[in-house]
Formats: structure tokens, sequence, C-alpha cells
């Protein structure tokens, strides 16, 4: 199984795909004069890239992927810088052939931007379900009106209890000691309780009782 790979000046050599694409694209690069860290891809005579460079397992045979006496030629794959935020983009593919003609180029641009738009916009996606916070994990929600009513109502009657609190405190004091019925020490009474015992002596005092 064999592919026709042009590249350089009318230049042409046979490549065998019934092996890795890791092992393919080792032989390419030595095969072009370029580096084993230089990223590669290999496109169709009218532009269609195959994307070979971003296969997930480079151990996947290569006729995986090509076709059998398909000719192809050498991209070489332009990235960001290494060691910035934007080493994973895709800057340009550049056929290592002589002189590639206009539609040739045009199509490798266009897919370029279409790749680095969908790089883009995947990144978009992944910064948009970041875990929430805190503060956003434990927002409890706004209490229905019935539980708001429920509430006025509690606060109600705990007033009620208080007021009733208040005048259990009055008339032990109006019970207590020799103007009372009930002997002994009363308990220790609060600032506010003595002003209700001195306005309760003085309600008698005007009722003259």
């Amino acid at each position: 199984m064999f592919i026709i790979i042009k590249h350089g000046d009318n230049r042409q050599f046979l490549a065998n795909i019934n092996c890795s694409v890791l092992l393919l694209t080792h032989y390419l690069r030595d095969k072009v004069g370029l580096h084993r860290t230089d990223s590669i891809d290999l496109c169709e005579e009218n532009g269609t890239l195959k994307l070979i460079f971003l296969v997930k397992f480079p151990e996947d045979n290569a006729s995986k992927f090509l076709t059998a006496r398909g000719t192809y030629y050498v991209c070489k794959v332009e990235r960001g810088a290494t060691g910035t935020k934007n080493e994973h983009s895709y800057r340009a593919f550049h056929p290592l052939i002589k002189s590639p003609p206009q539609d040739l180029l045009d199509s490798l641009r266009n897919q370029c931007e279409y790749l680095e738009k969908s790089r883009l916009k995947m990144l978009k996606n992944q910064d948009g379900k970041k875990p929430p916070t805190m503060e956003q994990k434990w927002d409890l929600p706004a209490p229905a009106p019935e539980t708001v009513r429920g509430g006025a109502r509690w606060t109600l009657a705990g007033g009620w209890l208080l007021a009733l609190s208040g005048l259990l405190q009055l008339l032990w004091h109006c019970c207590r000691g020799p103007r009372g019925m009930l002997p002994g020490p009363a308990p220790a009474s609060t600032a506010r309780s003595d002003e209700l015992w001195v306005a309760l002596d003085t309600w008698h005092s005007q009722r003259g009782t």
C-alpha cells in the first residue's frame, strides 16, 4: 500500500502507508529534509488537509487516514511560539513544493482559519463550564412567599409572648411583700420591671386605690 509524495521542484517518491502514523511522519520528514520535531501534515492536490498531525493515537495505521495510490503534498504546520499561551494556535500550512498554485494556497489558508476558530470556540466553551465558586455553591434560594408570611406570624407570636412575660413580672411585683398576698423575697428585677412597677403605682394613685 503506497502513496505518491510530491515535493520541491517536481520531485516525488513513494511512501508505504501500511505502518503507523508516527513511523510514516518520521520517514516523510527525513525525505524532505525537515527536523524530527517539525510538525507536518499531508494534503491532496486540491488542498484538502488529512490532519494526520492531529491523530489521537500516532500508533494507528496510516492506511486508516490515507488512500492507497493517492498523490499528496507534504505541508509544514506552523503553530504558535513554544512556551506562550498561543503555542497551540494554528498559524499557517506551508506546502513544500516550488511555486504552489494560488488555489492551493487559498484552500490551505481557509482551512487554517477554520481550525483556529474552532480551537478558540472550544476554549471559550471550556471557560464557560468552570466549576462554581464557594459563594455560588452555597448560595441558597430566596424563601417562598409562604415561608416569609409564616416567619411574620412567628414574629408576631414572639411579640405577644414577650408582652405576656412582662405582664407576669408586673403581677409578681404587685403581689410580693406587704402590699401583696405572696410573702418571701422576689426574684431580682430588671430596670424595665422597675419602670413598669412605678408606672402601675402611679396609675393606682390616680384612680384613688
